[in-house]
């Protein structure tokens, strides 16, 4: 009788699960490794058992690995977010730069994606006015997303915070873009949709709110 015959009557662990199991041990030493390797670039984890992980996160999604880097204080803000379409008229983007800084002067943080049109707009406008803001990334904080925007990540990175659900060297998945609007949804008290299409991952942001 091998080791494997004891577990097959149990219906979750079919052979490819039991193979996956020997090699927990190795599979924890490189996650422990990809941790501690993140800390030495001064990106920090947070987890649900930890007494710093986020209450709005716990009680929503509760996702289970935070990276952040940047003003951690920020995770506990009062914070308004941003969504919206990607190739918003310049009106639009007018808009959402005035409310944007007129929110960061005020003391908001201002929460969004990173990513081209609204998120930018709102995320340059808050640190003009030396206010804060935050971008919640679908990527890991070495490989920003969009790449055009590694500079705008640079400057929230040193004045505000970026937070992030990938390890750090990690791009994109499937289930990045809903985990960030999630994650942005939750962090705030309201959210603020410009120019978003009829089918537009702003209008599921929404929604998720």
């Amino acid at each position: 009788e091998t080791s494997y015959e004891i577990f097959k009557d149990f219906h979750y662990i079919d052979e490819n699960t039991y193979q996956q199991l020997q090699n927990l041990d190795d599979k924890i030493e490189a996650y422990t490794d990809r941790i501690i390797e993140a800390t030495e670039e001064e990106i920090s984890l947070l987890t649900p058992l930890d007494s710093g992980y986020p209450e709005y996160l716990r009680e929503q999604h509760s996702p289970l690995k935070l990276f952040h880097c940047g003003d951690s204080e920020l995770l506990a803000a009062s914070s308004i977010s941003f969504a919206g379409s990607r190739d918003a008229s310049t009106e639009t983007m007018e808009w959402v730069a005035e409310l944007s800084a007129g929110l960061a002067d005020k003391g908001y943080c201002v929460v969004s994606g990173g990513a081209f049109g609204v998120d930018k707009a709102a995320h340059k406008s808050a640190l003009e006015v030396g206010g804060s803001t935050l971008i919640v990334s679908p990527s890991g904080h070495k490989n920003p997303y969009p790449g055009a925007h590694s500079d705008l990540y640079e400057q929230v990175r040193e004045n505000g915070l970026i937070v992030s659900h990938r390890f750090p060297k990690d791009t994109p998945d499937r289930g990045s873009f809903i985990f960030r609007n999630r994650t942005n949804s939750a962090s705030s008290s309201a959210i603020i949709v410009a120019a978003a299409g009829k089918d537009s991952g702003s209008l599921t942001q929404l929604e998720i709110a």
